[in-house]
């Protein structure tokens, strides 16, 4: 009796709720996109919450670059120089059109995240200019960083971008599975 009843309720609302849907929706009283009356031809009707069109606001805002906030997470996990860097890596990769993750991906496979940097190579994380005898050293990081993604920006302005094509130039012979690596920790990122 009671599933009778239940079902004799939902048969009879719910045609009920429908039929006053398209009344509702058909009548002259419609409105469109966030509450605008489109069909009077009187004066448009608005939400109170909805500010004038020629309202000015005031104030600022900062926008939160997430990428910024994971490289962030990632470095101290890895209690990484390259921290306080975070930002500066992110506002270089852009400025350059590079990806934010490759620095960081490098610096990880060449020296730990800067943890184990070859002696004279001041500031050099990415194993950047190091080959044979030659040791290439920077005043900074920032110098480096901005050095780098300037390196970088125009290899990918010679069509060189895919991790590929950066490894065969970066390490040729894919030392210590180097692109492997470099892939894995710009995934993590």
């Amino acid at each position: 009796m009671r599933k009778f009843l239940v079902l004799l309720l939902f048969f009879t609302l719910a045609p009920s709720l429908l039929i006053l849907s398209i009344f509702l929706l058909s009548s002259q009283h419609t409105f469109g996109v966030l509450g605008v009356n489109t069909r009077r031809e009187e004066s448009p009707f608005a939400y109170a919450a909805l500010a004038p069109m020629n309202a000015v606001f005031e104030g600022s805002a900062t926008l939160s670059d997430k990428r910024t906030y994971n490289l962030k997470e990632y470095l101290s996990l890895y209690h990484s120089p390259l921290l306080n860097y975070s930002s500066f890596i992110v506002s270089k990769a852009d400025e350059y059109g590079i990806d934010y993750r490759l620095l960081p991906a490098i610096a990880m496979q060449e020296t730990g995240l800067c943890k184990k940097v070859l002696a004279g190579a001041n500031y050099n994380c990415w194993g950047y200019g190091v080959w044979g005898k030659k040791v290439t050293s920077f005043s900074s990081y920032e110098e480096a960083i901005t050095t780098i993604s300037r390196y970088f920006a125009k290899r990918k302005e010679k069509g060189i971008e895919s991790l590929d094509e950066i490894g065969k130039i970066y390490n040729p012979g894919n030392t210590n599975h180097w692109k492997e690596n470099v892939a894995f920790v710009m995934n993590q990122l």
